[in-house]
This record gives C-alpha cells, sequence and structure tokens, in this order.
C-alpha cells in the first residue's frame, strides 16, 4: 500500500478511535473489567475501535523493574505482553496512558521510518496498537530513568555466572544468537528479547513486558555480567573490548527521551557501565 494512502487510513482510524474518559459513576464496571482482564489472562479482546456509546478504560497493575504501575488504555489488546507482570496493589507508584497527542507522535515517527508488519512487538495484532505501545514504553522509562534505570535495546540471557545482554542494530541476528546458546545451555533463561531495563546503580538486568515480536521474556531480574556487542563477519570470533569501545554502541542502542533534563541524565547513567565487562562477537 502506498504511504500516502496507508497515512490516511491511519488518521481516520486515530479520529475514530480518540479517547474519551468514562463518564462519573463507571467505578464499578471499570472495577468489573479488570477482574475479567485478570481471569482471561489477557487473552484475545474487543478491537481498538469500540463501535459502542461508552468506550471501557481496562488496566492491569503491574509491577515491573521493582515498580507499580498501573496501565491504563482503551485497548485491550495491547495488555496482552502484561499477562505475566499482573500483580495486586492498593495504590501505584505510577499511573501510565498515552494521550491521543502522544499516540499520534509515534505514529508519525514509525510512518516516516517505514516499519513493516513484521516488526510490530508481541502481543499486538495492528499498526495502531504499536503506536500506543511504544507510547506507553518510553513514558515507563522516562518514569524509571530519575530512578536510575535505562533501557537498552539487545538481548539479555541469565547463565549461572549472571546475566549478558547483546546488544545490536535490528536484524543484526540477535534473537538467532540466543536461541542457539539456549539449544547448547538449556539451563539459560532469556530474560528480555528486546528491550531489557538495567538498574545503574545495582546492576540488576529485569525483564520487561516489551520483548519484541517474537515474545521471548521472564519476569526475573539478575546480576549484570557482561555487554555484548553483535556484529556480523565473516568468521565467529569474541574478544573483550574497553568501555569507549563499547561507549558509541551503548549510546545507538540505548534509549534516550527528547527531553533535554532526562536525555542528560540518560548519558550520565550510560557512564555507569564503565565497570562492566564488554565484548565483541563476530
Amino acid at each position: 500500500m502506498p504511504p500516502a494512502k496507508r497515512l490516511a487510513l491511519l488518521k481516520t482510524d486515530y479520529k475514530n478511535s480518540c479517547l474519551s474518559r468514562p463518564k462519573p459513576g463507571r467505578l464499578f464496571l471499570r472495577f468489573t473489567c479488570i477482574i475479567s482482564l485478570v481471569a482471561t489472562h489477557v487473552g484475545a479482546a474487543d478491537g481498538y475501535i469500540n463501535q459502542t456509546e461508552e468506550r471501557i478504560l481496562y488496566y492491569v497493575k503491574s509491577l515491573i523493574a521493582d515498580t507499580k504501575f498501573e496501565i491504563e488504555t482503551y485497548n485491550r489488546r495491547i495488555l496482552a505482553p502484561f499477562k505475566d507482570y499482573l500483580t495486586f496493589f492498593t495504590c501505584p507508584d505510577y499511573v501510565i496512558n498515552a494521550t491521543p497527542e502522544e499516540i499520534w507522535e509515534e505514529n508519525t515517527l514509525s510512518i516516516c521510518k517505514n516499519i513493516p508488519y513484521s516488526e510490530l512487538p508481541s502481543g499486538v495484532t495492528t499498526a495502531f496498537d504499536t503506536f500506543e505501545t511504544l507510547a506507553l514504553l518510553k513514558k515507563t522509562e522516562r518514569i524509571l530513568i530519575d530512578k536510575l534505570f535505562l533501557l537498552l535495546h539487545g538481548a539479555a540471557i541469565s547463565l549461572i555466572n549472571g546475566c549478558y545482554i547483546f546488544t545490536a542494530p535490528s536484524g543484526t541476528g540477535k534473537t538467532t544468537h540466543i536461541l542457539n546458546l539456549k539449544k547448547m545451555f538449556p539451563e539459560t533463561i532469556i530474560i528480555n528479547g528486546d528491550k531489557p531495563l538495567i538498574n545503574t546503580e545495582t546492576k540488576l538486568v529485569y525483564g520487561t513486558p516489551w520483548c519484541g515480536k517474537e515474545g521471548y521474556n521472564t519476569n526475573m531480574s539478575a546480576p549484570l555480567a557482561g555487554i555484548i556487542s553483535l556484529e556480523m563477519g565473516e568468521e565467529n570470533s569474541i574478544k573483550p573490548i574497553t568501555f569507549h569501545e563499547m561507549l558509541p554502541v551503548l549510546l545507538q542502542q540505548t534509549y534516550i527521551p527528547k527531553e533535554r533534563e532526562l536525555a542528560l541524565k540518560a548519558y550520565s547513567l550510560i557512564g555507569n557501565f564503565k565497570d562492566v565487562p564488554c565484548y565483541k562477537l563476530t
């Protein structure tokens, strides 16, 4: 489909699905929705555009990186990846939702980047789901940066002596490599296949619901044992490299917010990896 026609269709979807808060007195309906959601393990659900007069606000309570989040959305489909992170608490630390403007911003950026359907994250079924998923992810990371967390684009696995993160641009072979390692060493646990969170102070790596189109993730944490830059090459080899040699890769593969203050803090937190063993694998 031509980009111009696809953009026009997405604008129509967005206009038809503008978010509106439920009317007062709908708390019972909201409570009923979450009970239904948990009971069905966040399975198949209604489409994003609700044809009824009143839209239903769905939410899940999740513990992500030792932080209590309440994720709110009118699109039940995007909650599927949170099924392994459900928990119960009275008061969340943070409530996360995406405004129409925030969702549309991801829409515009994704259209410019021409993301193919094959690269959509696990648990979602339409391009519009992806835009809201990305918006929620970025809002979550903006909060966690203040708690010294960074979101790294990479595949994290847990071995006997800790967690290793393979980082590289999309299409390099991160998923293929960690699956091969799991075949060789069955005790290997895939913490996250795409976007693990790292506490830069404690050096603990956490699984997250945002785990790439394959959906590989485990709700756990493990101490960071090393960061590996994965590159394509004619020969198989691995060698240790310095933090300064790894730095360009980390700057490219770490999520950096657009807000100046948060961006500066993220750059500063990357410096906390200077004592982490680094390797180059080809």
